[in-house]
């Protein structure tokens, strides 16, 4: 009995032809989905370098702003030491008269070892406040009354002058999941001295 042609199902090059276009058709989807998670995976990691960035220089931004407030009416040197790789405040936070509490000197400095900004507290040992920053990806500027950038490291005299401090920082983050190709977000910041010449 002969079936009639209405009824004779598919042949196996229709079959082999629409098997490859929904192999193609998967492929496509495939890489796009990979293509978007890239994209969402590296916007992820350089907000988290923007924010760690932003996060360091503004408490560096808050302690530079307190340097050199005397408590009990007494004015202080505001930097202890100025470099431009490192920097270290006083205050006397609770108008005891010394600096000798708890965070009332604290410092800021590159380790290029670790790749690290670090911050110490009362003359402790430093700590990592900010990793994965390359060498030179930290520095800061002094600026006097005037505007005028104040280099290298600062003697006593020129540390009196300084008024303004600019902050560069910047954060090392992988760009793409393997890891081969990096990117730097930068975050600068000017810090007034509010202390400073009182």
């Amino acid at each position: 009995m002969r079936r009639a042609r209405d009824q004779r199902g598919f042949s196996l090059a229709e079959v082999l032809v629409s098997t490859v276009i929904a192999l193609w058709l998967a492929l496509i989807l495939h890489e796009f989905h990979r293509a978007v998670s890239r994209s969402v995976w590296a916007q992820e990691q350089r907000s988290q370098a923007q924010q760690i960035a932003r996060v360091a220089a503004d408490l560096m931004a808050r302690e530079l702003r307190v340097a050199g407030y005397g408590g009990n009416g007494v004015a202080l040197a505001t930097l202890r030491v100025a470099a431009p790789d490192q920097v270290e405040v006083q205050a006397d936070l609770n108008g005891d008269g010394d600096t000798a509490d708890a965070n009332e000197i604290v410092g800021y400095r590159y380790d290029p070892t670790k790749q690290a900004l670090m911050r110490s507290t009362g003359g402790g040992s430093p700590q990592p406040l900010v990793d994965h920053v390359p060498s030179g990806a930290f520095s800061l500027l002094y600026r006097d009354g005037a505007g005028t950038p104040l280099t290298g490291t600062l003697d006593a005299a020129a540390r009196a002058q300084v008024r303004e401090v600019e902050i560069h920082l910047s954060v090392e983050f992988p760009a793409d999941p393997t890891q081969q190709r990096t990117v730097l977000v930068t975050h600068i910041e000017r810090v007034q001295l509010r202390n400073a010449g009182l």
